[in-house]
């Protein structure tokens, strides 16, 4: 049995299971049926002791993790996945913008590359202690493959904003994780 995920349905059906496999070989192949092809991922492990955490500035798009495929094939679909986690000092308004930028060329500059996917301005708790922990997650697939890439770049990126204040800040801690999954 392999992983399969069912293109323009909104629910599975078990018309596929492995007795009506055997019963209509043809009703299954006129199925859109996509197989998993490659996984690529960026892990940063948890915060120990504070170590690895990354005070944001205000209104700067900051890289936050990247991952890179290879030879991605026509017409696949690639799945990305982002978990980050925020906390904020004493920095009231809080904001952020969570966004993922595409690159098929070489990585030079963050602005050339397309934006595929981008949140509103989502709320971040405000507390005058560091004490909360925000996550958040985001999901898109990217489905623009009309042609065979021979390497994809996506970057995750971060934006944030809040109403300044003496000692305010917007820290973004680990763990983080992205991810992209290619389906064929």
């Amino acid at each position: 049995m392999g992983l399969y995920i069912e293109k323009n349905t909104s629910r599975r059906s078990s018309s596929c299971s492995a007795k009506s496999i055997k019963k209509s070989k043809l009703a299954c192949k006129e199925r859109d049926i996509r197989k998993l092809a490659d996984f690529e991922y960026f892990v940063a492990d948890p915060n120990i002791f504070n170590t690895g955490s990354l005070n944001l500035d205000i209104n700067i798009e900051t890289i936050v993790a990247a991952i890179t495929g290879t030879n991605i094939a026509e017409d696949s679909k690639v799945l990305l996945q982002a978990i980050m986690h925020f906390t904020t000092n004493n920095a009231l308004n809080s904001t952020v913008i969570v966004r993922i930028r595409k690159f098929t060329a070489p990585f030079i500059a963050l602005n050339l590359g397309e934006t595929i996917y981008e949140t509103a301005a989502l709320n971040l708790e405000s507390q005058a202690f560091a004490a909360i922990n925000d996550q958040i997650s985001v999901l898109h697939v990217d489905d623009d493959y009309s042609s065979c890439e021979e390497r994809v770049t996506y970057v995750l990126t971060v934006q944030v904003s809040f109403t300044q204040q003496q000692g305010s800040s917007i820290t973004l801690v680990r763990p983080i994780t992205f991810t992209g999954t290619e389906y064929k």
